[in-house]
């Protein structure tokens, strides 16, 4: 599920709605970018003949924003300097430049609100994308592990559970924590800490992939969400996730560091409807691995996992 801004894998789902073909330098394509909402920073190329923008997966473009319609406004391009915007009889309006608008000519640099989100038509060359996307990154991601970070994994977590509830499909969330680390920073210092933390972003992005999404929770904590995952699916996932990391050796500045994690698990909608829920209660099954000895993963409201481990 995972070019997510300048990283190879990991969380695709979130790239591949957000980027798209790019002309030669100095050739200006015609882009939208959110300026304002929980998006902010996503940037869409209008590279169609027409485009629609909405709240359902249906649109070109989807924006979770409930102020939203469902298809909520089309861009046709009527040549290759004129895009008109077309609002689709919409409940709460489409704005231009804080003028209510049925159907509108766009201009470089206009302003567009729909909902609670404002988005920014203009004319880009290759560069001025590429700085937008590196903009973008800096929001999003994790420096430290390429993971995401807090603000936009809560984000996309809220989002995918509110295309959920229809869909009558599980979805697992998992909470990790890194066992003893605090004793990494004071017997190796902080680089060396720091350097550790890193390589487990790495190892997290290869086993989550396409599965799921990642983020750092903040720390030495980690958390994930797998979408369609029931928690027997997501078990199976962390376990080897756990197990990979347990082989591992981490070699930095002449030390060799042994580290192991420890995993919690919860289930929509067994266990809850909602990101906050599903999280305390991920969290929950994770101390109930610490309590258990550490380097385990357990699951909110099974004792003893009776679920068989992956062939190596």
């Amino acid at each position: 599920m995972s070019d997510q801004f300048s990283n190879s894998d990991g969380n695709d789902k979130t790239r591949r709605r957000i980027t798209g073909p790019v002309e030669a330098i100095g050739k200006k394509v015609p882009t939208l970018m959110i300026i304002h909402g929980r998006s902010i920073g996503d940037r869409y190329i209008l590279d169609k003949p027409s485009i629609t923008l909405g709240r359902i997966p249906e649109n070109d473009i989807e924006i979770s924003d409930p102020m939203i319609s469902r298809h909520h406004f089309r861009i046709v391009r009527e040549s290759v300097d004129r895009l008109v915007l077309i609002d689709l009889k919409t409940t709460n309006g489409t704005y231009l430049n804080d003028q209510h608008v049925f159907e509108a000519v766009l201009s470089d640099g206009d302003r567009i609100k729909v909902g609670e989100t404002v988005l920014r038509f203009s004319y880009h060359d290759e560069v001025d994308i590429r700085y937008m996307d590196e903009i973008r990154a800096m929001i999003h991601l994790d420096n430290l592990t390429g993971l995401l970070c807090k603000r936009t994994f809560d984000y996309e977590l809220d989002k995918v559970l509110f295309d959920y509830r229809d869909r009558g499909e599980p979805l697992s969330v998992a909470m990790m924590d890194l066992d003893f680390f605090k004793n990494v920073n004071d017997t190796h210092g902080h680089n060396t800490g720091s350097y550790i933390i890193s390589r487990i972003g790495e190892l997290i992005r290869k086993v989550v992939a396409d599965k799921g999404v990642a983020g750092r929770f903040g720390g030495e904590e980690f958390i994930a969400f797998f979408p369609g995952q029931d928690r027997e699916q997501a078990w199976v996932l962390c376990n080897k996730l756990r197990r990979e990391l347990e082989d591992s050796t981490f070699y930095y500045d002449g030390a060799s560091i042994k580290i192991t994690i420890s995993i919690g698990i919860s289930e929509y909608p067994r266990d809850g409807n909602d990101p906050k829920t599903l999280v305390k209660k991920a969290d929950q099954a994770l101390y109930q691995a610490k309590g258990n000895g550490r380097n385990k993963v357990c699951i909110y409201g099974i004792e003893d996992v009776p679920f068989k481990e992956e062939e190596p």
